[in-house]
C-alpha cells in the first residue's frame, strides 16, 4: 500500500510526505502533472488492473521518468468525479471499480486527485476506446503482446476447470481408500475463490468492517 490508511482519509500532508520521502514512481504508482484526459485515463486504469493495481496521482510533477515528486502543482478543480468514474466503468471490459479522492491544496484553487485501481480479478481488461490491452511496464502504460493477452485469458477461464478436476481427483482417491457404505461419507474442505470481483464488499483497510462476531456468521 502507498498510504497506511483508507484513500478516503488521505490528506494533503500525506501528499507532502511523498515529496519529503522521495517516493518514486513504480509499477504501482504513477504521477501526472497534467489535466485528466478521458481517453488516457482508461488506458492507464486498464494497464494498472492488468498488472498489480496501484495509484494514479494527478497534480504532481516528478523529477523525471520513474522519479520522485519535484513539486506539488495541482490541477484545476473542475473534475466531475461521478462523470470520471462512469467514463472508466463504461470503457473498460470487464468493469473496473476504482476509488477516487479529491484533495484541496491549502491556500490554492488547485487540487490533487488520487485514483486507486485494484489488481484485476478478471484479467485481461480491454480498453474499449483504443480497442487494445495495456499493462504497466517501465513506469508507463504499454500495449500488451498477443502471448501476454492469451496467458491472462488462460488464467481466467481455465481456473474453474482445474479446480473441478482437483476436487474430482481428491474425491475418487478418498473413496478408493474407504470400504462399503463409508465410501459415501467423505470428510473434507473445499475452498472457493472468486474469479471475478466487480465491487468490494468489505474494505479490509477499515478495522470496523472486519471486526465481527464469528458466532453470528452462517
Amino acid at each position: 500500500m502507498l498510504f497506511k490508511k483508507p484513500i478516503s482519509n488521505v490528506e494533503y500532508s500525506d501528499i507532502e510526505d511523498l515529496k519529503k520521502n522521495q517516493i518514486a514512481e513504480s509499477e504501482i504508482l504513477d504521477y501526472k502533472d497534467m489535466k485528466i484526459d478521458d481517453n488516457n485515463i482508461v488506458k492507464e486504469v486498464t494497464a494498472f488492473s492488468n498488472t498489480r493495481g496501484g495509484f494514479l496521482i494527478y497534480g504532481i510533477k516528478e523529477t523525471g521518468k520513474g522519479g520522485h515528486p519535484e513539486s506539488i502543482n495541482g490541477i484545476d478543480d473542475n473534475v466531475n468525479l461521478e462523470r470520471l468514474e462512469q467514463i472508466i466503468i463504461g470503457n473498460a471490459r470487464p468493469r473496473i471499480s476504482v476509488q477516487i479522492q479529491k484533495i484541496t491544496i491549502p491556500e490554492s484553487n488547485k487540487i490533487i486527485l488520487i485514483i486507486r485501481i485494484p489488481e484485476g480479478q478478471s484479467q485481461p481488461y480491454y480498453n474499449n476506446i483504443t480497442n487494445k490491452y495495456y499493462k504497466r511496464y517501465n513506469f508507463e502504460a504499454k500495449e500488451m503482446d498477443e502471448h501476454e493477452i492469451e496467458a491472462l485469458y488462460q488464467k481466467r477461464f481455465f481456473g474453474v476447470a482445474k479446480l473441478a478436476k482437483y476436487i474430482d481427483e481428491i474425491i475418487l482417491f478418498k473413496r478408493s481408500k474407504l470400504q462399503g457404505e463409508a465410501s459415501n461419507k467423505i470428510e473434507g474442505h473445499i475452498i472457493i475463490t472468486p474469479l471475478r470481483i466487480d465491487d468490494r464488499v468489505i474494505d479490509t483497510s477499515i478495522k470496523e468492517q472486519i471486526d465481527f462476531d464469528p458466532n453470528k456468521i452462517r
